[in-house]
């Protein structure tokens, strides 16, 4: 019995195979069939089905492609050009290359210029007065060594310590109307001991007591063309400030603006004393 049942399952599964063959055979002939009967190529309408449907899919793809392409392309442009900045940058953070100045002189042959400290930009004159040369003064000889001086009067002898010690240093902007600018100059002073005096442009200032440079800055600091300021601590003013005018000072410096604008005036004259008797 059980060997009946196998066979006939065998023959049930023979046949269920046979006719699906056969209906595929059959609708093999019918597809045939219609495109011999009709002049309608069903292979090639297919395949424009699939292209109408594959195609614009396909070109949206390769265009979001080409974009993503154009976008790498200008974001590696863009860093080249950020590294480009960043070398041309890397040569402008040293400021040292910025503080230095140049001195461009028409007549080296007759002098040379170092710009100091203080330099600041601007056109500079330069003239000339007096040519050095050697000199040897000697006085009137004497009968012997135990002659008198003086008809036998009181002698007042003056030593004066070089002035240059004390004596302010100056750097001058030259006024100029096609620029325009105001003539303006920084005055660095100097401590002072009794009895030393100083003069910026007509304005005096003896010490009476030591002073410092700050403090000397101090006294001549916003002071207007015309004034005397007031006696500081340590020291007293005689005269009045011409032609220029000051602003507050910065420790031991100050600037001096001229009252006439735009112009080349002529430059703020400072000189000093430091004579003991």
């Amino acid at each position: 019995m059980a060997t009946s049942s196998v066979t006939s399952t065998q023959k049930a599964t023979s046949s269920a195979a046979e006719i699906a063959t056969a209906n595929r055979s059959t609708a093999q002939r019918l597809i045939s069939s219609l495109s011999a009967g009709s002049g309608v190529d069903v292979a090639a309408l297919a395949q424009n089905l699939v292209d109408a449907e594959r195609i614009p899919r396909e070109n949206d793809i390769n265009g979001k492609i080409s974009k993503n392409e154009a976008k790498i392309s200008g974001y590696s442009a863009i860093m080249f050009m950020f590294d480009e900045l960043k070398t041309k940058l890397s040569d402008l953070k040293d400021r040292n290359d910025f503080n230095a100045l140049n001195v461009a002189n028409t007549n080296p042959s007759a002098f040379s210029v170092t710009p100091g400290a203080l330099a600041s930009t601007g056109p500079r004159e330069v003239e000339v007065t007096r040519l050095a040369r050697a000199q040897r003064t000697v006085s009137d000889g004497v009968a012997s060594a135990n002659s008198s001086l003086n008809g036998g009067q009181a002698l007042t002898l003056s030593l004066a310590i070089n002035p240059s010690a004390i004596t302010p240093g100056v750097s001058t902007i030259q006024g100029d109307s096609n620029t325009p600018t105001t003539e303006n100059s920084i005055v660095t002073f100097k401590d002072m001991v009794v009895g030393q005096t100083v003069t910026i442009n007509g304005l005096t200032l003896t010490a009476t007591a030591a002073m410092t440079a700050a403090q000397v800055a101090a006294a001549y600091a916003n002071t207007t063309e015309g004034s005397t300021p007031s006696n500081p601590a340590g020291g007293s003013f005689s005269g009045t400030l011409t032609g220029f005018s000051s602003v507050a000072s910065n420790g031991a410096n100050l600037t001096f603006t001229s009252s006439t604008a735009d112009t080349n005036v002529t430059d703020l004259t400072v000189s000093a004393t430091t004579k003991k008797n």
